[in-house]
């Protein structure tokens, strides 16, 4: 039996999606850091854990019926709080980032969407779902949360990045 499994933007130590926006929240020039809020505010990230995809991996090797070759898709889309804005006052808060004095003005999706086509971009749908239903359908657990699964991978980057020392406010 044959099957295909989709991932969305994998992290995890080690991993590459988060880095950028860790390194930024960390070091970053915050009026920078500010206007990039902005503009990508509640545009969907797409990010899945590690261990969620692991674990969908296993599920599916362990999984008794024929898959039929099926395509599943396995994302932490299902969580609210996977967009930008979100996932970067997540990081704030868990490096003791404070929150930037004025509040976040997002851009509108659609004049985001014209932008990232402007800019030549792959995906330019900042509305974009990835639903890992089939998954659900056949009995899958997700191991790990969203939530769950920032807070480890900020706490392996202060490890692993900042020597677990406090990251310096600017």
């Amino acid at each position: 039996d044959v099957t295909i499994l989709r991932p969305t933007s994998v992290f995890g130590p080690g991993g590459n999606p988060l880095k950028k926006l860790a390194r930024d929240v960390i070091a970053g020039n915050r009026l920078k850091n500010y206007l990039k809020s902005c503009l990508f505010g509640a545009r969907r990230m797409n990010l899945v854990t590690i261990n969620k995809v692991i674990g969908a991996i296993i599920f599916l090797m362990c999984h008794e019926e024929d898959l039929c070759g099926n395509i599943f898709i396995v994302s932490d889309d299902d969580s609210p709080m996977n967009n930008f804005a979100d996932v970067e006052k997540f990081l704030m808060k868990e490096f003791r980032i404070p929150d930037y004095a004025m509040p976040r003005v997002s851009l509108p999706l659609g004049l985001l969407e014209l932008l990232l086509r402007v800019m030549g971009r792959n995906s330019v749908n900042p509305r974009c779902d990835f639903d890992s239903g089939k998954l659900r359908k056949l009995g899958f657990k997700n191991p790990l949360s969203l939530s769950d699964g920032l807070a480890e991978y900020a706490s392996w980057y202060r490890v692993s990045h900042l020597g677990a020392r406090e990251p310096k406010v600017s």
